[in-house]
């Protein structure tokens, strides 16, 4: 299988996401599909590695259905390796990608894996907030109704961000507040025109 077929199968059927393993956290790569598509996946755990288990057992309105699932740095490998097809999924596999670079910045331990400090962790979360946002369904939220002017930091997944993005993401707001100012919809401005009447 080669990776271009890969990455259409995951862009359209598959899931990157980050779960939380006991007291640390790994990416989950993973693609659903029914019992016809069972080649597919046996194909991909062939070239790749990973495990294809049963997800649901046939009934008279639907087929059985099985799931590829990989995990860990081969998942962060093949997820680097396919970004370049990927479209749909794109958003979170920069996402996997960047929490990737988290986990091999921490420290090894010979008997327990990475060591994962608190801040670690707390980045970590973080990247799951980002990633299920990259991967949430149904219609976009409505954006809030924001004055004019361009804030100076801007609040989302418990941490604080650069109002405009790089070409790479979100940017870590390290610049500093005002001393007098006002936060809508997690958007911090210092004092606007409008409230100084």
């Amino acid at each position: 299988m080669n990776l271009q077929y890969a990455a259409g199968l995951i862009d359209g059927e598959g899931y990157i996401g980050i779960q939380r393993s006991g007291g640390s956290y790994q990416v989950r790569l993973k693609v659903s599909m029914s019992d016809k598509g069972r080649p597919a996946l046996d194909s991909l755990a062939a070239t790749f590695g990973g495990k294809v288990n049963a997800d649901r057992a046939a009934t008279e309105l639907r087929r059985e259905s099985f799931t590829w699932t990989l995990t860990g740095e081969k998942a962060c490998a093949l997820i680097s390796a396919l970004r370049p097809y990927l479209l749909v999924k794109g958003p979170a596999a920069d996402v996997a990608l960047e929490f990737d670079r988290l986990h091999r910045s921490l420290e090894r331990s010979p008997r327990r894996g990475r060591i994962w400090t608190p801040e670690a962790l707390d980045r970590a979360a973080m990247l799951r907030e980002r990633i299920q946002e990259a991967n949430r369904r149904g219609p976009d939220p409505e954006p809030p109704n924001l004055p004019p002017g361009t804030p100076i930091a801007v609040y989302r997944w418990g941490w604080w961000w650069e109002p405009e993005e790089s070409l790479l993401g979100p940017v870590e707001f390290t610049g500093q507040f005002p001393q007098c100012g006002v936060m809508i919809s997690g958007h911090v401005y210092s004092t606007p025109r409008w409230l100084e009447r």
